[in-house]
């Protein structure tokens, strides 16, 4: 009986600590005054001007042992991509958009 009591004992404490910590903390600088927000909507066309422009950049990367990830283009002959996509060691095929492959070798890395 004592330890349903204490049970029901702590479940306020409890119910207060979650409230407590589940609120936003302003972890840095000043905090904001009247900050709003909207969702930008662009027209369709935009959109497609974005794709146009962005898709000949994109590429996929095929790792070893079916390993696949996602890169672009930074600069002609340099490809950027996420850590976990070259983690495992080459060799790597780059998939181009025109579905053209080609080879590439891993410069450096930064470790997450």
């Amino acid at each position: 009986m004592r330890k349903a009591w204490g049970i029901l004992l702590l479940l306020p404490l409890a119910g207060a600590l979650y409230a407590l910590w589940s609120q936003p903390v302003q972890l840095w600088g000043r905090p904001e005054k009247n900050v709003t927000w909207e969702l930008a909507q662009a027209p369709p066309e935009r959109l497609q001007e974005v794709y146009t422009r962005a898709h000949p950049a994109v590429l996929r990367i095929d790792g070893p042992e079916g390993s696949r990830g996602t890169g672009f283009f930074y600069r002609e002959g340099l490809v950027l991509t996420a850590y976990h996509v070259v983690a495992e060691g080459g060799p790597y095929t780059l998939v181009l958009s025109n579905q053209k492959r080609a080879t590439a070798t891993l410069l450096g890395f930064a470790e997450p």
